[in-house]
């Protein structure tokens, strides 16, 4: 300091360089430091969200039926984009009768998770055990306490369309009738005649769009043989490999299963999760899936199996 106050030119130059050169070296290292402090509270707060998020899909995993009825054989492909997402399935059984859903929450991660919470509650609070319930009132009934639950059905509240797409079907056993209803989803049959779509209403349960109330219709199928396939959007919006890429599609799982040559739920989950990896060619997957297959066994003694997930 004491050159550039009192030498030439050139040692006060040099003199200011290096006075700069230390100044810039502490900055440097007060830098590091804020830094390094920074990212350890950084690498804590990442730990920390990373082991709620771990907890929260531990949480949604119990949310998940842990035993099926013995006269039905189910198999089921269940894949959160992440840890957590918005996609559900649900099977409770009744003496009389059981009911399987599968259903797609709006959004992914811990936000999906948590509509797939309020979802799985509402599939339950639906469940009228002391009446006689068909398909399209059980998931009227459903899109009536979404509603109720997000305050969507009051227009003095703000407009949100927050709810789920999915399928519904009751199996009647005393009838061996069953019924299926739809929000914006199929179910596919598979049987000796080969593969068909049955398509539900046009229409998000929960959905605000087109006004309060909506009834949902009901398909009935008599004397329900072979194997039916229930799924989310996360299967038939994989896009293929290629630089102008296409979405797998209804079309293609219809084809699938026309194709398949074991057509048991396990075979059938098989076969269409194989052809869904070989189209996507690597990619990673866009969307959490589901993808529930089952065939009804008869007038076997019903018994309790555990639940496996594939």
């Amino acid at each position: 300091r004491h050159e550039v106050d009192t030498g030439d030119d050139q040692a006060k130059e040099r003199a200011s360089i290096e006075l700069m050169g230390v100044a810039f070296s502490r900055m440097s290292d007060e830098v590091t430091s804020l830094i390094n402090a920074r990212t350890e509270e950084l690498v804590r707060t990442r730990d920390e969200i990373d082991s709620s998020i771990r907890y929260a899909a531990r949480l949604q995993n119990a949310l998940l039926p842990k035993q099926y009825p013995g006269d039905i054989s189910f198999k089921v492909h269940w894949r959160p984009r992440d840890l957590v997402g918005g996609d559900i399935y649900f099977v409770h059984s009744l003496p009389d009768r059981v009911y399987i859903a599968v259903v797609d929450c709006t959004g992914h991660g811990v936000p999906g998770a948590f509509l797939s919470i309020i979802a799985r509650s509402v599939l339950e609070r639906a469940i009228d055990e002391h009446e006689i319930q068909n398909a399209g009132d059980y998931l009227t009934k459903a899109h009536a306490l979404v509603m109720e639950t997000l305050s969507q059905q009051d227009s003095a509240n703000e407009k949100i369309d927050e709810g789920f797409d999915g399928g519904v079907c009751i199996y009647h056993r005393k009838e061996r009738r069953l019924e299926f209803a739809g929000a914006k989803s199929s179910l596919f049959r598979v049987n000796a005649g080969g593969a068909s779509e049955i398509k539900g209403d046009r229409k998000s349960v929960g959905s605000s769009r087109s006004g309060g109330a909506f009834q949902f219709n009901t398909h009935s199928i008599e004397n329900p043989e072979g194997a039916f396939v229930m799924l989310t959007d996360g299967i038939t919006d994989v896009m293929s490999a290629e630089d102008r890429p296409i979405a797998f599609g209804r079309r293609r799982v219809l084809r699938t299963l026309q194709n398949a040559t074991q057509t048991t739920p396990d075979g059938l989950v098989s076969n269409i999760m194989t052809n869904v990896d070989l189209y996507r060619g690597g990619a990673p997957y866009r969307d959490d899936l589901t993808l529930l297959a089952f065939s009804i066994n008869g007038d076997d003694e019903i018994v309790v199996n555990e639940a496996e997930e594939g």
